[in-house]
């Protein structure tokens, strides 16, 4: 006698690809897509794990890439699905929200910090809060704010000191 197997019938925009076999994807995928086409303008708050899934499946499925799998399998914008889901992974909201409604926070959080009013998207704390001047921690938040670049190659050894990076960027005038 064969093993048997069940067949738990048709996937739920809610399974997780993991749980399911990979022939059942691609069904997955369109109930993803359907779920979102009616619930995401009310609350978006499952874009994390759609997104997630996203990432697992879409080379099995065929897809050149995640942005491709959201464009052309969940027919989402991966700009707009990233903005949203930077701002869902930092605020962690009990509490429904609209997708549009989650772009715009993160769109309004980006822009405080390229005007200097904020320094990531989870703190408020600003530049002119910490002694201005040339502390190691000012230069450092303001690499942090106008030119992260140069924070990575000060971590990696390119420069000496916070100082010579801050000169580097032209924050520091010698």
């Amino acid at each position: 006698m064969g093993a048997v197997k069940i067949d738990s019938g048709p996937p739920d925009a809610t399974d997780r690809p993991y749980r399911i076999p990979k022939e059942k994807w691609r069904q997955l995928v369109d109930e993803k897509r359907t779920f979102l086409k009616f619930n995401i303008q009310h609350d978006c708050r499952c874009l994390l794990e759609f997104i997630d899934d996203a990432e697992e499946m879409w080379e099995e499925l065929g897809f050149s890439s995640r942005d491709d799998l959201i464009v052309n399998g969940y027919e989402l914008d991966p700009a707009e699905v990233d903005l949203a889901i930077a701002w869902l992974k930092i605020k962690e909201p009990d509490f429904e929200v609209p997708l549009r409604d989650a772009i715009s926070a993160a769109k309004k959080q980006a822009e405080e910090i390229s005007q200097g009013t904020r320094t990531d998207l989870n703190t408020s704390l600003q530049c002119n809060e910490v002694k201005q001047g040339n502390t190691k921690e000012y230069l450092l938040r303001r690499m942090a704010r106008d030119f992260p670049g140069a924070l990575d190659k000060l971590e990696a050894g390119e420069y000496k000191s916070a100082r010579q990076a801050a000169i580097a960027c032209g924050i520091v005038k010698v």
